[in-house]
């Protein structure tokens, strides 16, 4: 999640390194966080009724989400206002220019939140379908794969199912007159992903063959999009957006694996610096967006807006957001149910116990 403070920053200045960010993120950023949270979610699903599951992850997703809205998003988009336009003040802009009855169009970098609780309701239905004996047996003869079939296996079925999970994004947006179009379309995009943590968490034999960096799945994905394979999807009659999701989703999934591959092998053992990172992530990922856009205002009459203002942006963000949450957040309850969805009253020995678990295990 800490990826998003580059990604983000793209909004804001235009560079090589921006692009690069943003070009990296749509192919790995989203898609590892929803197959890790659909890991915890699932494990969660599995030690605690339906019902419990619901209430904590509607406290942990749903609090955070509606305090951002409604407290926090109308300065966030004044700064975007003032980083593009000219000046107005915070209360003509409150009246003319935010209207708040466009809940859509103020979710932002919060889009996340209410679909992982989409995604939390399906978990149990999720769970029941891969119990049954033919997608169980199914599950435990893919554990027997070779890691680099599996995985080429993955990339290539999801390239397949990309187009038709676009399609099917199509029927939300119509039954809320076109609003949420674009986050139903990333909801389906990233649907996949959540139910293969879910199946992952259920078989842990599959789970050890899917965390590998397999080339012959990463090659494949370059073919995808690197356009060498669009040939053959005009030949098939593929839509150009289609040959897009179906590209998209080869990479992506081709990516992932290697990256938890990667992380499991840099944190295996527990680390203070790693611990306390974790315990802010929510915090630095609510806050980093309106952190963003007023440091670009700061630093503007001292590094412009070229590549020095852009990391210089990032480093002060992520600082002052890792800050916010440890000295201020963390230590008023109140301030942890509204920004973390954590209890008024921790747990006894919840003094010494972080005050904000990873968002991937918190929010899964």
């Amino acid at each position: 999640m800490a990826f998003g403070l580059p990604v983000h920053a793209a909004l804001i200045y235009d560079n090589i390194f921006s692009n690069v960010a943003g070009a990296a993120s749509m192919h790995f950023r989203m898609a590892s966080f929803f197959l890790i949270s659909g890991f915890f979610t699932s494990m969660v699903a599995a030690r605690s009724s339906t019902c419990g599951l619901i209430l904590r992850r509607a406290r942990i997703l749903l609090i955070p989400f509606l305090t951002m809205v409604f407290l926090v998003q109308p300065v966030t988009f004044y700064l975007v206002h003032l980083n593009h336009k000219t000046y107005i003040s915070f209360l003509e802009f409150t009246i003319t220019k935010y209207e708040f009855s466009k809940l859509p169009a103020h979710m932002a970098h919060l889009w996340f939140l209410p679909v992982l609780f989409i995604f939390v309701l399906l978990t149990p239905a999720m769970r029941g379908v891969l119990r049954l004996a033919p997608l169980a047996r199914l599950t435990d003869t893919l554990a027997t794969w070779r890691g680099d079939i599996l995985i080429v296996a993955f990339a290539l079925a999801s390239g397949v199912a990309a187009p038709l999970l676009h399609k099917a994004a199509g029927v939300a947006p119509l039954l809320l007159n076109g609003k949420l179009d674009w986050t139903a379309s990333e909801m389906m995009r990233y649907l996949p992903f959540f139910a293969v943590g879910v199946a992952l968490n259920m078989n842990r034999s599959l789970l050890d063959r899917f965390h590998k960096i397999s080339l012959p799945a990463l090659v494949i994905g370059a073919v995808f999009a690197l356009g060498w394979a669009d040939p053959l999807m005009t030949a098939a009659r593929i839509s150009p957006t289609g040959a897009e999701e179906i590209s998209r989703a080869v990479l992506t999934a081709a990516i992932v694996p290697a990256l938890l591959c990667v992380f499991k092998s840099l944190f295996t053992r527990h680390n203070r610096t790693v611990s306390a990172l974790t315990n802010a992530i929510y915090s630095v990922y609510l806050f980093h967006y309106p952190t963003l856009f007023a440091m670009a205002l700061l630093l503007k009459p001292w590094l412009g807006d070229g590549v020095a203002a852009f990391f210089a942006n990032i480093a002060l963000t992520f600082v002052a957001a890792f800050l916010l949450h440890h000295l201020v957040i963390a230590r008023v309850p109140l301030l942890r149910l509204m920004f973390n969805g954590r209890p008024l009253r921790e747990p006894r020995g919840g003094a010494a116990a972080p005050a904000v678990a990873p968002i991937a295990r918190d929010a899964g």
